[in-house]
């Protein structure tokens, strides 16, 4: 590959990344400000770079809270980002989130994908700094937007925190009027790279998930825990009855529907979500 820079390479994609990609100079939010245009500045990048940005502030709740942290990080950095590699003619990813939808089933078709190419309507603080970041990456004009859902792999992910919940409580209570597709993020780094590597593929906005069967978050905590074979029982609550229990805490506004389309994205990389997943279960399971 050409010259590639991983910021964030300490996170579940930017370490699934620094393992595919040899020679990628590699930066955690110890090692660069990505909040400082002059700290990106002294990065040496030219018109061969490619510049992967898998930084970003992902605690939905927490950023109803840390607005400005929120905000900092992914819309402020994001414009810095632009900047930065448009001044060099280097090309930039950036890692969005399908929390910048908050579509309706009636908008979609009970199943019908979000195309890449419709409006964001983001309704938390999370989604909306995540689309504002998006805008500001086209600032250069050699970008992409190439939001996701539900990434697991090392760190702290949902996979991991129902395999803790159930071992610990043995009863898990899990939303079941919410949708997603789980995406592992070794295979979102195989889709970056194929994308970036493989074919003549456009500059813009992409939608990469997982494929496979759309679930609940119920139906997807349900499925680990019998994949893992562990002895618990995973109940569903609606999500007004979810908040209702946390009461006590500050619980950001999830959208309704937010299932990517993926149909053109699936023709650069494919990975059945169940697939991945299993296999992660069995690596996880041998720790």
């Amino acid at each position: 590959m050409a010259d590639v820079i991983i910021l964030g390479s300490r996170g579940q994609l930017g370490v699934e990344l620094s393992l595919r990609i040899d020679g990628a100079r590699q930066y955690s939010h110890q090692d660069i400000d990505i909040t400082d245009l002059k700290q990106l500045r002294l990065v040496r990048i030219d018109q061969d770079s490619l510049v992967i940005n898998a930084a970003a502030y992902t605690n939905v709740n927490l950023a109803e809270i840390e607005q400005e942290a929120a905000w900092k990080v992914n819309a402020n950095a994001s414009a810095n980002l632009a900047i930065w590699t448009q001044e060099a003619g280097a090309r930039l990813i950036n890692i969005s989130t399908d929390y910048v939808f908050n579509k309706d089933y009636r908008d979609s078709g009970k199943y019908g994908g979000i195309l890449s190419s419709e409006t964001p309507n983001p309704i938390s603080t999370y989604g909306i700094s995540k689309a504002a970041g998006e805008l500001a990456t086209t600032l250069n004009p050699r970008s992409y937007n190439i939001r996701t859902t539900c990434v697991y792999g090392s760190g702290n992910n949902f996979v991991r925190t129902v395999l803790r919940l159930a071992k610990e409580a043995g009863t898990l209570k899990m939303i079941n009027d919410q949708l997603t597709r789980p995406t592992w993020a070794g295979d979102l780094a195989e889709f970056i790279i194929a994308l970036t590597t493989r074919g003549d593929h456009q500059f813009g906005t992409y939608h990469y998930t997982n494929s496979g069967e759309v679930v609940s978050w119920f139906e997807l905590a349900n499925y680990i825990v019998m994949q893992a074979k562990v002895e618990a029982k995973v109940l569903p609550i609606g999500t007004k009855q979810y908040i209702e229990m946390q009461a006590d805490q500050v619980i950001a506004p999830r959208p309704k529907y937010a299932i990517l389309d993926i149909n053109k994205e699936s023709k650069i990389y494919d990975a059945d979500w169940k697939d991945s997943l299993r296999a992660y279960l069995k690596a996880e399971l041998k720790k």
